[in-house]
């Protein structure tokens, strides 16, 4: 394998469709940026256990935005306030479904490259 062959331990620029120097964000500690285009890079990760995880939380918080819905939790509150946690649920919802399709679309992209 080359020093620049596809290697899923090392962090991959879906931008270059290589593997760049990158060097960690300042501001976002976590995030690494490539040096030559600027764009977030990171590892490519097995999205199913990602997957999994995720769609076991969003499933329990539906549920628990049904519950409330429904009235079988907390009764005593108005109808406001359950609307509002339930849109709050979905709106969490929405955002880790999409950060697992983002990291299905990394993998995807990754995997391309690498039969090339």
């Amino acid at each position: 394998m080359s020093a620049n062959g596809p290697d899923s331990r090392k962090p991959w620029c879906p931008i270059c469709e290589a593997h760049t120097d990158y060097h960690l964000d300042p501001k976002h500690s976590s995030t690494y940026t490539c040096n030559e285009c600027g764009s977030s890079i990171w590892k490519p990760t097995a999205p199913v256990p990602i997957t999994i995880v995720v769609v076991g939380l969003v499933c329990f918080l539906n549920w628990l935005a049904f519950s409330v819905l429904s009235g079988k939790i907390s009764a005593d509150t108005e109808l406001v306030e359950n609307w509002f946690v339930t849109v709050a649920i979905w709106v969490v919802s929405i955002f880790l479904l999409r950060v697992v399709w983002n990291n299905w679309e990394h993998w995807r992209k990754f995997h391309r490259w690498k039969k090339k």
